[in-house]
């Protein structure tokens, strides 16, 4: 059948150059062109039916966009890996703070408000031992939280560091059952390691308000006392802060006893030493008064890298 197509198209394309020479296409050979394309056309769609019948020639190429085949319902999958996104990349926000300093301010007494560690809160300003500040300034404050008392945090990632002799071993969240929880040698359960500072009580009397983070709040403890007792440091140290600035403490002294421990007397009468002070353990510091509160009590805190820790698990035992 094609033979006898090419043939006919020969003849008529013979026919068709003589009156193109002269006159240019006459209509009849138009006609003739157009029957004969239309036969090639409807032939070559009805004779072709093996696919093994076709030629490499007879094949187009034609470009595709790649796709990918997935089981089950494309939003499921795209919300799935939505989640999966955000929990390999979820890290702990932070709510930036500012502080305008004011007259009597100083970066220890700034860290003790906003229980921040005091070399953080330095690092972050830009400020340089001693850490001059003046009144006016902005200093920004880093809120990461809360925390835990102590200043110990929930890790909230899916692995937890176990510490066992001196490897370190990540342990996975199926795994935490396995290992036994690890124990400090010689130290009391009740008592927490002190940081190398020896602790004293800072004066005589009953304990009327334990550390509490549950219920009643309280960063520290509350000693009755008597009006006019004198309040002695209860540990070696320097003196960072001493003051009235702080409104709910009263006349405040705050003693830095190492890079991890400070340590607090509130609602003082009457100071006895000053900033850059240098004390000793047992050191009459302050008589004890009622300013801030109402009721006569020494309010005494111990601070952890800026965070408040139960006093008594660092004071020797004694009766409360």
């Amino acid at each position: 059948m094609r033979g006898l197509i090419k043939k006919y198209l020969l003849k008529q394309n013979r026919r068709s150059r003589k009156v193109n020479t002269r006159s240019g296409l006459s209509q009849k050979s138009r006609k003739s062109w157009f029957f004969a394309y239309l036969v090639v056309f409807l032939t070559g769609c009805n004779t072709t039916h093996d696919p093994a019948a076709v030629s490499v020639s007879d094949l187009v190429a034609v470009p595709v966009q790649a796709s990918v085949i997935v089981d089950g319902p494309i939003a499921d999958v795209v919300q799935d890996s939505a989640v999966t996104a955000d929990d390999s990349t979820e890290e702990p926000t932070q709510t930036l703070q500012m502080h305008h300093v004011q007259s009597g301010d100083t970066l220890y007494s700034i860290a003790w408000i906003y229980r921040k560690d005091v070399e953080t809160l330095a690092t972050v300003n830009h400020l340089r031992a001693p850490f001059m500040i003046y009144p006016g300034q902005m200093l920004t404050i880093t809120d990461s939280g809360e925390g835990e008392p102590g200043g110990e945090k929930e890790n909230k990632s899916h692995s937890k560091l176990v510490k066992k002799g001196t490897n370190d071993v990540v342990v996975g969240q199926s795994e935490r059952s396995l290992i036994p929880e690890p124990k400090s040698a010689g130290i009391s359960k009740d008592k927490a390691p002190n940081g190398a500072v020896d602790w004293h009580w800072p004066l005589q009397g009953k304990v009327v308000k334990v550390f509490s983070f549950q219920g009643e709040f309280n960063k520290g403890i509350d000693i009755r006392v008597k009006l006019g007792e004198p309040v002695r440091a209860s540990a070696d140290g320097e003196v960072v802060y001493a003051g009235s600035g702080l409104g709910m403490y009263g006349r405040l002294i705050l003693i830095k006893h190492n890079s991890s421990y400070l340590s607090a007397y509130a609602h003082n009468k009457v100071l006895f030493v000053r900033e850059g002070d240098s004390v000793k353990a047992g050191q009459k510091i302050a008589e004890i008064g009622s300013t801030g509160i109402k009721e006569l009590t020494l309010h005494f805190e111990i601070r952890r890298n800026g965070k408040p820790v139960d006093p008594l698990r660092y004071l020797p035992t004694r009766g409360t």
